[in-house]
């Protein structure tokens, strides 16, 4: 974009974009390990366990699908997605962005997504003071991609115990999809449902690492059973429907 004499934008990097998929097993709460074209050295950097030829690419995940509570797996081997780069500021590593961001905002990664310093759950921060670290993956290495991606909150449940004067009970929980099946507990704050029995099904939202009801006592027929086997990588703990 030009005028008579001069630019009429700035340029800046790049905004580089590539496809990842998922390599490994979904374990960190952070981040995934991928294997993808990286744009900037035009290579395809592939995966393979315990093999320095095949490194794969540590992807960070959206700050909305971290997760440290109930373990990970929220992403399954073979998903593909979009990933880009992102920046802000100047970083004290690596690189350096010119102009900085201000002082004040604690958010001078460069291009790193970046973690929240000290949240228990792994989410987004809580406001604007929160400071944002440099994340790092399990080698010790700094994440650059993140990948582009939104996560449905709202999970099926069929509860394993009753729900009677308590606000928290056990349930075998599981994405909209049918994936990761796993025993979670899941919270009714304002005893809403209270009196629900073991064997209810119905819907919970996850916030800040935890799953609340949000709609329960829901038609059987409407709501898939909760299928539950003994053994198998993607079966959940508890004792089944």
């Amino acid at each position: 974009m030009r005028g008579d004499h001069d630019d009429l934008q700035v340029h800046g990097d790049w905004p580089y974009c590539a496809m990842m998929q998922v390599a490994c097993e979904d374990k960190y709460p952070n981040y995934v390990v991928c294997r993808g074209f990286d744009p900037r050295i035009l290579k395809f950097i592939d995966y393979k366990e315990n093999s320095a030829e095949k490194p794969g690419i540590s992807v960070a995940k959206p700050f909305g699908c971290r997760v440290t509570s109930g373990g990970a797996k929220r992403y399954r081997i073979g998903e593909v997605f979009p990933a880009f780069l992102p920046t802000q500021g100047t970083a004290d590593i690596d690189v350096h962005y010119v102009p900085p961001s201000p002082v004040e905002v604690k958010w001078r990664l460069g291009q790193n997504p970046g973690v929240v310093d000290g949240s228990p759950y792994g989410g987004p921060p809580k406001c604007l003071e929160d400071e944002i670290a440099i994340l790092r993956d399990h080698n010790g290495k700094v994440i650059n991609w993140i990948l582009v991606h939104t996560e449905n909150k709202l999970f099926r449940f069929q509860s394993t115990e009753d729900l009677i004067d308590s606000d928290s009970c056990e349930a075998c929980v599981r994405q909209m999809s049918g994936y990761w099946p796993h025993t979670a507990t899941i919270y009714d704050p304002n005893r809403v449902y209270d009196g629900m029995l073991a064997g209810t099904k119905g819907y919970v939202e996850f916030q800040e690492g935890k799953y609340y009801i949000v709609d329960a006592k829901c038609d059987p027929e409407e709501i898939e059973a909760c299928e539950c086997e003994p053994s198998g990588e993607n079966d959940c703990e508890c004792s089944g429907a």
